[in-house]
């Protein structure tokens, strides 16, 4: 089993409340959110995750301009092949990827 490393206990946060500690309206967010009754001697343990390296609006603008940067190069290059013959290298590409991932799995 793998322990969690330091940044990522920094990112996490963890308590344990008792069900007879919630308020009403939060007990019957959980009964629903589990599909059950809670006794009020049952403890709830809630983990919160901080997601890391959130992108920016900006950053998601850039990369989303690099994109379709790439695919009109793709598309101005591939622009005189016909569909069956990209249909065919994809389908090419495709075989060879899954029979070396294949083999790694063997190995």
């Amino acid at each position: 089993m793998e322990t969690p490393r330091s940044e990522e206990l920094a990112r996490q946060r963890t308590a344990t409340v008792r069900a007879g500690d919630l308020s009403p309206t939060l007990r019957e967010w959980v009964r629903d959110l589990l599909h059950t009754d809670l006794v009020d001697t049952a403890e709830l343990t809630v983990t919160l995750h901080q997601p890391e390296g959130l992108s920016t609006p900006e950053q998601r603008a850039a990369s989303r301009h690099r994109l379709l940067e790439m695919m009109q190069v793709i598309g101005e290059r591939t622009k005189d092949i016909p569909q069956a013959g990209i249909d065919e290298a994809v389908d090419e590409a495709m075989q060879f990827v899954r029979g070396h991932s294949t083999e790694a799995h063997h190995s």
